[in-house]
């Protein structure tokens, strides 16, 4: 099972065509993405999609203002709709989200929830991330976590679901 995991990540990191992203290098930033991710959830979905969409979440946390939460719902092409956070690490960030979106009358289809230690310069800026495991204290902890859930085509739900997630999280 252990190989089959090694293998699936390597796969989802030879997926992505950019080696880095602003100075980022791709391919250990994916790999801790997903790393704790039950692959059997994952085995049937093309790497491409997945490397894609790390990638695409590691240009939002690219900046964050300290003390601040940064939170995005959007719709994918696949008709998916994503809730994107980067937050610094604190407890209860994925029950946050869960309470919005239960409160919306929705359902979580897939959870990735990453604990990185970031360096950020002063704009805060990233300069640097690294994979932390739980409890670790290396420069700044911060939870880049995304959901997947079932398509929302109204904009405004969207826009209200991030709103009730922010307010979570403050």
């Amino acid at each position: 099972a252990n190989d089959l995991r090694t293998d699936f990540l390597a796969r989802i990191a030879d997926a992505a065509d950019q080696k880095s992203y602003q100075g980022i290098p791709v391919r250990p930033f994916i790999l801790g993405y997903y790393r704790d991710l039950d692959i059997e959830e994952l085995q049937y979905t093309d790497p491409k999609r997945l490397a894609l969409a790390a990638i695409e979440h590691l240009k939002f946390a690219l900046k964050r203002r300290p003390g601040h939460s940064k939170v995005r719902v959007y719709n994918t092409a696949d008709h998916r709709s994503v809730v994107e956070i980067v937050n610094a690490n604190m407890p209860f960030v994925v029950d946050a989200v869960l309470i919005a979106v239960a409160e919306a009358g929705l359902g979580i289809d897939l959870t990735v929830h990453p604990i990185f230690s970031v360096c950020r310069n002063k704009e805060g800026k990233l300069t640097s991330v690294e994979v932390c495991d739980p409890g670790c204290s290396d420069g700044q902890v911060e939870s880049i976590a995304r959901f997947e859930l079932q398509h929302i085509p109204d904009q405004t739900i969207r826009d209200q679901l991030a709103r009730s997630i922010r307010d979570n999280l403050a």
